[in-house]
């Protein structure tokens, strides 16, 4: 997987023609969508996975173009983890996420590193 993200963002760079800390954005077969970029820490070997509802990515970051590479499963259906659902309580009492607004600090946050 690390092979096809590393094509993927040497492509859009090429394409773009610019510096960026974005690597991809991949859905997921669950309708999710993992937004992935360059971690600001240098020590650190992995990159930062920002994960939300559709919803969600088409509100705040639509002009973003999705990877052709899908995810079988991701952390927001897996695990229940995304910027957008409620950690308090991830799901309602018929197993649904609870899906809620993004904080603007967070928004800004992705913003600034795309």
């Amino acid at each position: 997987m690390q092979i096809v993200i590393f094509k993927f963002k040497t492509k859009q760079s090429i394409i773009k023609g610019q510096n960026t800390m974005l690597d991809s954005v991949v859905k997921c077969a669950c309708g999710a969508v993992n937004v992935i970029v360059t971690s600001n820490n240098p020590k650190k070997k992995t990159n930062d996975t920002y994960v939300m509802a559709k919803e969600t990515f088409e509100k705040h970051f639509d002009s973003l173009e999705l990877s052709d590479f899908k995810y079988d499963n991701c952390n927001h259906c897996i695990n229940h983890w995304g910027i957008d659902i409620n950690h308090d309580e991830p799901t309602n009492e018929d197993g649904e996420l609870n899906i809620v607004e993004v904080d603007e600090s967070t928004i800004d946050e992705i913003n600034s590193r795309l």
